[in-house]
């Protein structure tokens, strides 16, 4: 097969065909000679959409993803040894690769609609590795790393601190920070809880030990979400100011969402959704004791993702300064459905 000289053409005509290349083609053209890199980069095509997430745990990648061409690239930094000829340069890096046909084990939201690949690239030290990658692949596409996910109990040892520590080094903040189904000591739950507040958005599903107690603080414009939150404490509310709280398996009692209920009137606080789900069953009475409610037959919001949804029969609670009015869906059927809090500014 003859080769095609692509970077012989015209500027103008490599220009258009570089609009051609997927998001995996440009990147293994970017480990290509210097001066293969030096053109690609030359000819990039911008890609204001693309991310850049780090995955950690049971598998170490780095994945780029550009919802705009909806396409999706793995790579799995490994430290196994197999017999390949293939190397490509990353940085000042010679790195061992090879190119996975097996896309069965990718889990991504809304997955089915992506062009999929993977590569394999092989480091001693995989922590180091993917760093390497992690660092060249922001620097080619002058993006910062947009999430940290970690999931599964294969880590190395202390891997999450030693990650987490060099991503907010190179950035201050992220965007993104998950750990999900992964048992962690006292230690790691407590260093996870303070650096809440370096990231937008965050998911935490620890699995703790049961005496486990934590002491922390959250306030900035954060989206946060607590799972398997049965350490999770009345003082532990008070503590989080963000824009949205979801706490789920909690033991919060009608008697905490009351006190909660009265912080919120006399405070000025970034809450626009709150949604508590308690092990303890909803008794009304309780959670409204002392606390001025009028029902509103039908109240309609917009949320972040301009969608439209309607809450009949809410009950609304207004700030003691009126310029903020909260409004509480109520399932009179089901006092096992969650709290659920959406603030307004009051009109």
């Amino acid at each position: 097969m003859d080769r095609f000289a692509l970077f012989q053409l015209p500027a103008v005509a490599i220009s258009e065909v570089m609009k051609k290349f997927d998001l995996f083609e440009i990147t293994m053209l970017l480990m290509c000679s210097k001066r293969t890199k030096k053109l690609v980069k030359t000819f990039r095509i911008p890609r204001d959409v693309l991310t850049i997430d780090i995955e950690f745990g049971a598998i170490n990648a780095v994945c780029l993803s550009d919802k705009r061409r909806n396409e999706l690239v793995y790579y799995y930094i490994d430290s196994s040894e197999k017999s390949t000829h293939e190397v490509v340069k990353i940085g000042d890096s010679i790195v061992p690769i090879s190119i996975d046909d097996n896309y069965e084990d990718f889990e991504y939201e809304e997955d089915d609609e992506y062009s999929k690949y993977s590569l394999n690239l092989y480091f001693k030290d995989k922590i180091e590795g993917l760093k390497t990658v992690t660092e060249y692949f922001c620097s080619y596409f002058e993006q910062e790393i947009y999430l940290f996910r970690i999931e599964g109990e294969s880590f190395i040892e202390n891997g999450i601190m030693t990650v987490m520590d060099w991503i907010l080094e190179r950035q201050k903040t992220i965007n993104g920070f998950r750990i999900e189904d992964v048992n962690v000591n006292e230690t790691l739950a407590n260093y996870v809880l303070d650096k809440l507040n370096s990231s937008s958005r965050v998911l935490m599903n620890m699995k703790v030990p049961d005496e486990f107690r934590a002491n922390f603080k959250v306030d900035g414009e954060i989206d946060l979400s607590i799972h398997a939150a049965s350490w999770f404490t009345f003082e532990n509310l008070l503590n989080i100011n963000c824009t949205d709280l979801n706490v789920e398996n909690s033991q919060l009692t009608n008697a905490d969402i009351n006190s909660f209920l009265k912080h919120w009137m006399t405070n000025d606080l970034k809450f626009e959704h709150l949604r508590i789900q308690s092990e303890d069953e909803f008794i009304f009475d309780v959670i409204f004791s002392g606390i001025p409610t009028f029902r509103n037959p039908q109240r309609t919001f917009k949320n972040r993702g301009k969608v439209y949804r309607t809450v009949y029969n809410g009950i609304e609670v207004k700030r003691n300064d009126g310029l903020k009015t909260a409004t509480i869906e109520i399932d009179p059927t089901n006092q096992r459905a969650p709290f659920y809090m959406t603030v307004w500014d009051t009109l």
